[in-house]
């Protein structure tokens, strides 16, 4: 693989950019001034903010040491006087963190095993903390934090938040906040005042819910090349910057 320098001013993340070995992110091929190859527009997969992978905490093993000395008058437990009890504590998983906090696990942990079998077979990968689903005409993107996205093909793209039912059966709603459609007119993205009618709800368990194709893009959805949204998008407060489908794979 080719090392591309990355300048901080092109990551998009929230709070301080940076970015570390390991990270999954997306991005466009430019040049500098001097016509060097860089990256720009660097996002997490997806367009989001840049994260890293979620570091599982390790909890060292705590030893509670006894000492006792039983005096006994019977020289034959002499050899016993003295002697040292060690047990070893090992934190629960789940249990609170060195500052009492607890562990956080990806939202779709929290799904029963029935859905999750259900997205395995469908082959939508829940491998990391979001899930790309194909739903009709749409694309529709679950990620970390609640955050959500759906894309149509009637060149209309939408943001906002989803919370999945408590008892984990799949059932997902949506709180959508903003969004941009295309202008046939001007020929370019406009920031839409009225959501719409978007869907406002799923189960993952569905018929309807299907696996993203491989290779999908922007332009095969909405039946040909557009411009780029990412203008409206910023004008329209959206936190992702660029659009697109990950391939999605059977979970090893």
């Amino acid at each position: 693989p080719e090392d591309i320098f990355v300048h901080q001013s092109t990551i998009h993340s929230e709070g301080f950019r940076t970015l570390g070995e390991g990270w999954q992110v997306e991005f466009c091929i430019g040049q500098d001034e001097h016509g060097k190859v860089r990256a720009e527009d660097v996002t997490a997969v997806g367009g989001g903010p840049c994260s890293g992978p979620k570091r599982h905490r390790q909890y060292r093993r705590r030893a509670n040491v006894n000492r006792t000395n039983n005096h006994n008058d019977n020289q034959n437990n002499d050899k016993h006087d003295n002697h040292e009890n060690v047990t070893t504590e090992k934190k629960p998983v789940g249990a609170t963190n060195r500052r009492g906090k607890p562990a956080t696990l990806m939202w779709h942990q929290h799904l029963k095993d029935t859905v999750k079998e259900s997205l395995d077979q469908k082959e939508i990968s829940r491998q990391d903390g979001t899930l790309n689903i194909a739903l009709g005409d749409a694309r529709v993107k679950l990620g970390i934090k609640s955050y959500a996205s759906l894309v149509h093909e009637d060149k209309i793209i939408v943001e906002g938040t989803f919370s999945c039912d408590e008892e984990g059966e799949g059932v997902i709603v949506f709180d959508w906040k903003r969004a941009i459609e295309f202008d046939s007119d001007s020929e370019s993205w406009k920031v839409r005042e009225d959501i719409g009618n978007v869907v406002s709800e799923l189960n993952l368990t569905s018929d309807d819910v299907k696996a993203v194709e491989k290779g999908e893009t922007l332009a095969s959805l909405m039946g040909g090349a557009l411009p780029d949204p990412k203008s409206a998008l910023e004008e329209a407060g959206f936190q992702m910057r660029r659009v697109s489908f990950s391939a999605t794979t059977r979970r090893k």
